[in-house]
């Protein structure tokens, strides 16, 4: 018990409260502000849409309106509480082996529990030992009465046997000529594979930081973090705000106080898709809340209350648009934010960035589909081989003497 807690005490020091916590706890509590802020505005202003749906009972307005508003912030609190994909660090993996040394010496304590119950089975079983060896001792003895007959036998079947231990050598000599060979031809083969990876190898890494790991018969390529102190797969990058390593790391957002990776990246997307609906339909009813007035003046007077919120709800509208057409690409073409801008500086891109090939890309449809479905895996992000290099680079030029809308030099709908 005293091991457990002090394991316990160990995480909850190591696992510290950082700045993207307290960026999720403000960047929540002011977007939960605003929405309900403005939903209260377009409710009780007397002349909005909103207002005069509740005055005359239209429960289907209102049912569809406030179910998007729902799904808004449901989407958000989901997409800012997931976590993106954090790479565990060397404490936390030093956590993990010494609560599997933990269960295993409490494992270790009840089997000596045990022993003392299995002295008294032990005892037991010595006596029936006894009673058994009294009865191989008779089977002997007549054994040895009954050699000399056996032995007249044996003299009989000795030249059978000789005869079929020569032909047992002849087949045994030609079994090891033909695995020799075979073993040779095998070396062969292997030596010139293991030419032309290296030469491979060498041909594409520049960073020199990359080794390759072998999960369940899968290659890993990493690179090495000098922050966490650990290889992470390629695609992976630091977030100074999260003081950890993300999968497939797009960016830090400050509007979900988190970071946008692997695991919630649908989310996000997701989010930005309702929010902009959301915005879409906020700004037909405020524009519905304007009343008219006789000179300019008047009218900013009577419309004070309305013209701010219009302003935010415009720009809040643009932006996740904007947001979710971008973030839409990038799926349809298997990339992130940080490889998108980064993408001539990264080391393990810089090669493919001169040709505009990215490494990384299925096709439209299996890029959508492996995101919709989670179905990508760190042991999937592979960079190309030398000849699918070069495969590329003769498809890169064909494709640029004739134009096709399906496959060219700008996206390939079917990889």
């Amino acid at each position: 018990m005293h091991d457990n807690n002090r394991n316990n005490n160990n995480s909850s020091s190591i696992i510290k409260k950082t700045k993207s916590h307290k960026e999720g706890i403000i960047a929540k509590s002011v977007f939960l502000a605003l929405h309900l802020a403005i939903y209260l505005l377009l409710t009780f202003k007397s002349t909005t849409i909103l207002n005069e749906a509740w005055r005359n009972g239209d429960y289907f307005y209102l049912i569809w309106t406030h179910c998007l508003f729902f799904l808004s912030l449901f989407s958000y609190l989901y997409a800012s509480s997931k976590k993106p994909g954090f790479i565990p660090t060397r404490d936390e993996l030093k956590l993990n082996c010494n609560s599997n040394n933990n269960s295993n010496n409490s494992h270790s304590n009840n089997s000596y529990s045990n022993i003392s119950k299995r002295n008294n089975s032990f005892n037991d079983i010595d006596q029936e030992l006894e009673t058994f060896e009294g009865t191989l001792n008779s089977k002997k003895n007549k054994i040895i009465e009954l050699k000399p007959l056996l032995e007249e036998e044996e003299q009989y079947n000795d030249t059978d046997k000789e005869i079929k231990l020569q032909q047992q050598q002849q087949e045994k000599e030609e079994e090891e000529e033909i695995l020799y060979l075979q073993r040779q031809q095998d070396i062969n083969e292997i030596d010139n594979i293991n030419d032309i990876l290296n030469n491979n190898n060498k041909k594409r890494r520049l960073s020199g930081n990359i080794k390759v790991e072998y999960h369940e018969n899968t290659k890993i390529e990493k690179f090495y973090c000098k922050f966490c102190k650990i290889y992470v797969p390629l695609r992976s990058k630091h977030c100074s705000s999260c003081e950890r390593c993300i999968y497939k790391f797009d960016h830090h957002c400050v509007f979900i106080g988190s970071c946008v990776g692997l695991d919630n990246h649908k989310a996000f997307w997701s989010f930005l898709l309702a929010e902009a609906l959301l915005l879409a339909l906020g700004f037909r009813i405020i524009t519905s809340g304007y009343q008219y007035a006789p000179t300019i003046k008047d009218w900013l007077w009577t419309n004070s209350t309305i013209i701010p919120p219009t302003l935010l709800i415009v720009g809040g509208f643009c932006m996740p648009l904007a947001l979710f057409c971008f973030h839409s690409y990038l799926i349809l073409t298997n990339q992130t934010s940080w490889e998108f801008s980064k993408y001539n500086t990264i080391n393990f891109l810089k090669v493919y960035a001169k040709r505009g090939l990215n490494p990384f890309n299925k096709g439209i449809w299996s890029n959508f589909k492996d995101f919709l479905l989670d179905l990508e895996k760190p042991s999937d992000w592979k960079l190309p081989s030398e000849d699918e290099f070069e495969k590329y680079l003769k498809k890169s030029a064909e494709n640029a003497n004739s134009f096709n809308i399906w496959n060219n030099k700008y996206y390939s709908c079917c990889g």
